[in-house]
């Protein structure tokens, strides 16, 4: 039986806030000490924000072993503007909390996801209609503009 004590990791990021309209770079350096016994695989993942009780779990970063210093080193860029959360890493299969969750939060806002439905309903005069729905992302609500017009340019029919 081997006895580990897992519960004294710690973690670190070196950049901590991104602006989504002002930086060209969104890649944060993430740096795990683990004292005690050392696991032969480290990983976790950032969860992005959606209310104090949820959160979506983004990709897994793998980390390398520095032999020089005994840290584990991985990097994770960030996909779109929110709050991110690293509350956890994994420890050869085992996912530990850590004793403090690092943050990093991207500002702004970006259009996520556009989906239009397929569906064309002609009409008299030969126009059609299609819903539309856009979802932004976003570190904050007030982040996002009140409105937005949206122009779809017309396509010339087919003869």
């Amino acid at each position: 039986i081997v006895d580990c004590d897992w519960s004294s990791d710690v973690c670190s990021s070196d950049l901590t806030s991104f602006s989504w309209d002002t930086d060209t770079d969104f890649k944060t350096q993430v740096r795990v000490t683990v004292q005690g016994i050392q696991p032969k695989n480290v990983s976790a993942r950032f969860q992005r924000v959606i209310s104090a009780t949820q959160g979506t779990r983004m990709e897994e970063i793998a980390f390398t072993h520095n032999e020089s210093d005994g840290t584990w080193t991985g990097h994770y860029t960030f996909p779109a503007p929110g709050v991110y959360k690293l509350i956890s890493v994994t420890l050869d299969g085992v996912e530990m909390d850590l004793d403090e969750a690092q943050t990093v939060t991207v500002t702004g806002f970006t259009i996520s996801t556009v989906n239009m439905d397929t569906t064309a309903i002609l009409t008299a005069d030969r126009s059609a209609d299609r819903g539309v729905s856009v979802s932004l992302a976003t570190a904050t609500r007030t982040s996002c503009p009140r409105r937005s017009r949206v122009c779809l340019p017309r396509r010339a029919a087919a003869t």
